[in-house]
């Protein structure tokens, strides 16, 4: 399909792409560092992906949700925007409590069944604010989970806890620096009681991490790396192939809808036609007399 000089410029192209890749490889072999976070994602935490592409789908649903709680509550309220005024959950929150506040003092016969409605549509919007506020902290919490596994899937737990375990030796440093004035003073003491609590916190983190980089199976082998580095090598040539491929599918495409346009109607089709209409421009000619 393509000519030689495509193919010259897909190979241009891919070599473009992966020349820096293959010095890294010659330098420091198949290194982690070469490898995208979507490969890593694909071949290691499908799950962890699906999960948080079910959050974003949920998300969305609730936003939906709470949009139409925010519009059913503004025609409740029969509120009018101001100009540049937005209608948000917040204000619609705000116009229904002072609303409630309102219609609990009030007599009329009808405020009982509208106070009622008014406590149901606030509390609608509560929960369905609650409810988003919710899943939006798990998906970040998931995300963040995940780009904490990838880089310990890369790179192990001793780069991921580097810092850390770096502020804790400091940490460390400074209460052994203290000595027994950390029993004395008491503006030591509770400055060594500081520093206790953040060596708790740090050392949690740092066994945190390393539990996590364990379950998910340690960090990447070197075999494991190339076959996932020759995949991004492999995607990118294809993709430069595709590109050129569909551009001469496109053409074809085009040449065919030409030709349909002017051929579709055969020719005994567009004679048929032009007989019938002569046929009747006769019959309108001969009723006005200019033929006979």
């Amino acid at each position: 399909v393509l000519d030689e000089f495509q193919v010259a410029g897909v190979f241009v192209n891919w070599w473009d792409g992966i020349k820096y890749d293959l010095k890294t490889i010659m330098t420091n072999g198949w290194s982690p560092t070469l490898i995208p976070d979507a490969y890593i994602i694909e071949a290691f935490f499908q799950k962890e992906a699906k999960e948080i592409e079910d959050l974003e789908a949920a998300i969305g649903e609730q936003e939906s949700a709470l949009g139409e709680a925010v519009e059913a509550t503004q025609a409740l309220l029969e509120y009018e925007a101001e100009e540049d005024e937005s209608i948000t959950a917040a204000l619609m929150r705000k116009e229904l409590t002072a609303a409630i506040k309102s219609l609990q003092v009030d007599q009329r016969p009808g405020a009982k069944l509208e106070l009622h409605r008014h406590r149901e549509a606030l509390n609608t919007l509560k929960k369905t604010e609650d409810t988003l506020k919710e899943l939006k902290k798990k998906s970040s919490q998931c995300q963040y989970d995940l780009e904490v596994k990838i880089s310990l899937k890369k790179f192990g737990p001793e780069e991921e806890t580097w810092d850390t375990c770096r502020l804790k030796e400091q940490a460390e440093k400074e209460l052994a620096e203290l000595g027994p004035k950390a029993r004395q003073d008491k503006e030591t003491k509770a400055k060594a009681k500081r520093l206790s609590s953040d060596i708790a916190i740090l050392a949690l983190r740092i066994e945190t991490i390393r539990r996590l980089a364990t379950s998910i199976g340690g960090v990447i082998t070197e075999p494991e790396a190339k076959v996932l580095i020759l995949q991004k090598h492999h995607d990118l040539i294809d993709e430069q192939l595709n590109r050129y491929l569909n551009a001469e599918k496109r053409g074809l495409l085009n040449l065919i809808e030409k030709l349909w346009e002017k051929y579709a109607v055969a020719t005994t089709m567009v004679e048929a036609r032009l007989n019938t209409v002569n046929c009747v421009l006769n019959d309108f000619l001969k009723n006005l007399n200019y033929v006979s």
